[in-house]
């Protein structure tokens, strides 16, 4: 079971960030759209933090990934 909130790995943050330019969305478009800060998303694509589970299914709704694969880094 995934604890609440868990430590952002480079690796998400790098296949988030590389996911939303393939999809030519700006950080504030995926943050809105995934009702987090703009701030948060950035510190997310750095690596920096922690990221709740709810988060990774948002983004990965925004973004079609599987969440599976943004947990697997």
């Amino acid at each position: 079971m995934f604890k609440d909130p868990m430590p952002v790995g480079k690796e998400m943050g790098i296949m988030i960030k590389n996911k939303r330019l393939a999809l030519k969305l700006t950080q504030y478009q995926v943050a809105k759209k995934a009702n987090i800060s703009f701030f948060k998303l950035n510190l997310i694509e750095r690596g920096i933090g922690k990221i709740a589970f709810m988060t990774v299914c948002d983004l990965s709704v925004v973004l079609d990934i599987d969440p599976a694969e943004l947990l697997s880094c």
